[in-house]
């Protein structure tokens, strides 16, 4: 206890040195200098820094009333042990402004922010300085952690074309740089439709300062005092930043949180004037009341999590919600799922959730549609087997060849070789999407060709827009999977012989899809007649089955 007491005496004492404006300022043989920088790094990296002292040592620091060599030291030992105040970022931020630091000094003061970012006790008045902050994209020097720093606050509001312009033509200039495909591709998620192209594959846009956050992870957990906060500190905030660390994580969408979530309280719960915060929103009745006023999420993938959201979205038709929410599913599962290199609890998660959503709006996202068109191409038929299944009886309706190439070959070719229990799995899925397209696919596609307002109606029958096929035909796409059904029946019944198990999803088959084609399709279509070797087989076993039936009784 009295050596704790010992250290703050000197941590106070050294604080107090940098700011007598009567203390010598030369760096060569000066021993107090010496002392007070020593105390200030025994105590920093011991049991790190509070708020005021922070405050006080960045801005001396910043100011560089000394030599660049301490201001450098100075902030390299800025490890805080709680929350850092939000008036030290704006501060610093003024002084960069003046150019008194040198860019190397600007750019470590960049570095440090990023580092402590998670811990900064508010962010709303450093969002005001985005503008400032974009002007310095151009310094060669500090662009990279501009870039990342516009990263982490940016915000739908944040992206106008200018912005865009100015970073496509520092891009030109340049050439292809991470930090700044990065920028480019948080703006591009908000609003897709303005352009700002990233090509290529994601992979990591900024680079952590590795041993600076390991001994900010250790002050913070050895800080009992601040225990509530989470002791692992993440600076850099990026799920695309850190391929690594994202693995590990079990929620790849991220938390409901609105573009500004201060002062929730009961003295503001449901203004009378203004937005909604989603936050807010406990329940059907609050959507109802509040729906013209909600404020829509700062990344809208969190709707993935909220049943209330996408109520929302489909009441909204908001196409630039849907083209958002498009890009995050594409860019993610094309990330996780694609390039993954084996099953993980994340992306079952995400699979999960996008069942979930696509069992809700009763029809497929055409950005999962593309994802598992490459995908199962290379799937091995056991991971994530449940969610993918699933997701292949929501398929929108294609040319029959396309779902050939695409879905039924490296099924048929998984079928071959599987088990009789995977073998009906395959079945039920087959019959499943044939059903999907029969109820839901079928009548969009109608809406779409014999209404004179077709394209309104068929934007209000569907919640995505998909692609457009000039050919398509899905009367003739449903013939030719009720064909592809029957023959891989009949392929089943070949190599299982008679397994009561995979008769029972033969039967499911000529009985659920005969019901559906007689009932939706009998006046513009001829019913397809089963082939010859799935009737005897099947029929052979009802004979049995009703013999033994009537044994029974």
């Amino acid at each position: 206890m009295s050596t704790s007491h010992d250290s703050d005496v000197q941590l106070s004492d050294a604080v107090d040195y940098f700011t007598n404006e009567y203390s010598s300022r030369i760096s060569q043989g000066n021993v107090p200098l010496s002392n007070a920088l020593k105390a200030i790094e025994r105590c920093a990296y011991e049991k790190g820094l509070p708020p005021d002292s922070i405050t006080i040592l960045l801005d001396v620091a910043a100011s560089m009333k000394y030599c660049e060599t301490v201001s450098v030291r100075l902030i390299k030992c800025l490890i805080p042990r709680g929350p850092v105040c939000e008036e030290a970022i704006i501060n610093v931020i003024s002084w960069i402004c003046t150019e008194k630091p040198s860019s190397k000094l600007q750019a470590l003061i960049l570095r440090w922010i990023l580092v402590i970012y998670d811990l900064i006790d508010s962010k709303d008045r450093l969002h005001a300085l985005y503008g400032v902050l974009f002007h310095f994209i151009e310094n060669d020097v500090m662009c990279p952690y501009i870039c990342h720093l516009l990263y982490l606050l940016t915000r739908p509001k944040d992206v106008r074309m200018f912005r865009i312009h100015r970073v496509l033509n520092l891009q030109n200039r340049v050439g292809v740089q991470p930090h700044i495909t990065g920028l480019l591709s948080i703006y591009r998620l908000y609003y897709p439709n303005m352009g700002a192209l990233v090509s290529g594959r994601r992979k990591v846009f900024f680079k952590e300062d590795k041993a600076w956050s390991s001994t900010i992870r250790k002050i913070q957990a050895k800080a009992e005092r601040i225990a509530r906060l989470p002791t692992s500190v993440q600076p850099l905030h990026t799920a695309v930043a850190k391929h690594k660390r994202k693995r590990l994580r079990l929620d790849l969408a991220p938390p409901l949180q609105s573009c500004a979530t201060e002062n929730l309280s009961q003295d503001n719960y449901f203004p009378s004037k203004g937005s909604v915060k989603l936050e807010l929103i406990h329940s059907f009745a609050d959507l109802v009341n509040n729906v013209d006023r909600l404020e829509m999420p700062m990344q809208v993938s969190a709707l993935l999590k909220h049943p209330q959201l996408q109520h929302l979205l489909l009441i909204s038709r908001d196409k630039l919600l849907t083209t958002r929410l498009s890009l995050w599913i594409y860019h993610t599962l094309s990330e996780e799922l694609l390039k993954g290199e084996s099953e993980n609890d994340a992306v079952y998660n995400l699979l999960n959730m996008l069942v979930t959503f696509t069992d809700f709006i009763q029809e497929g996202v055409p950005a999962v549609q593309a994802i598992l068109f490459l995908y199962l191409s290379k799937w091995n038929g056991k991971d994530y087997r449940s969610p993918i299944l699933h997701l292949i009886t929501r398929l929108r309706i294609i040319p029959f060849p396309e779902l050939h190439d695409y879905v039924l070959e490296p099924l048929r070719q998984l079928f071959i070789a599987a088990g009789v229990s995977f073998k009906c799995q395959i079945l039920h899925t087959l019959i499943e999407l044939l059903k999907n397209y029969i109820l839901f696919e079928w009548p969009r596609c109608q809406y779409g060709t014999t209404t004179e307002i077709s394209s309104q109606l068929l934007d209000f029958c569907s919640v995505f827009k998909g692609k457009s096929y000039a050919d398509l035909s899905p009367l003739d796409t449903i013939k030719g999977l009720f064909s592809y059904i029957d023959d891989i029946t009949v392929l089943g019944m070949l190599l299982e012989g008679d397994n009561a198990l995979y008769m029972h999803f033969a039967l499911d088959f000529m009985e659920e899809v005969r019901a559906a084609l007689l009932q939706y399709l009998n006046d513009v279509m001829k019913i397809p007649i089963f082939s010859g070797g799935s009737v005897t087989s099947c029929c052979s076993v009802t004979l049995v089955s009703d013999v033994v039936t009537g044994a029974e009784l």
